[in-house]
């Protein structure tokens, strides 16, 4: 993936412990106004490494100028078709508990436009 696909449309800093080096920084997570801290001490904490469902749906954390190079990429089609990018929109697999309304497509979660009526 790197060298077919990162490389080629210019993304630099993307992993599964990112940052790459020390001298990059990383947002840190907090959860109702306690620090809870990076992604990457969580998995120090589980072996080092990814918790394996981040492994199956990619679970890669890249820089924000690389998520800008990414969506660009698809946007510009330069790396999907556009038929692809349908399919990644369209729903496919309803997810339990939302009402009926949220579905996984390839790779993005889809939520049905409700109307709010008052």
């Amino acid at each position: 993936m790197k060298k077919n696909l990162f490389d080629a449309i210019g993304i630099k800093n993307i992993g599964y412990c990112y940052p790459p080096s020390k001298k990059d920084t990383i947002a840190v997570g907090y959860q109702n106004g306690t620090v809870w801290g990076t992604h990457q001490q969580h998995f120090k904490e589980a072996g080092g490494g990814p918790y394996w469902n981040l492994k199956g749906n990619g679970g890669l954390e890249a820089s924000l100028n690389d998520m800008f190079v990414w969506i660009n990429a698809i946007t510009d089609k330069t790396i999907l078709s556009q038929t692809t990018i349908d399919k990644m929109f369209s729903p496919y697999i309803q997810e339990e508990g939302n009402s009926g309304q949220v579905y996984f497509g390839y790779g993005c979660t889809y939520r049905k436009a409700v109307a709010i009526l008052n």
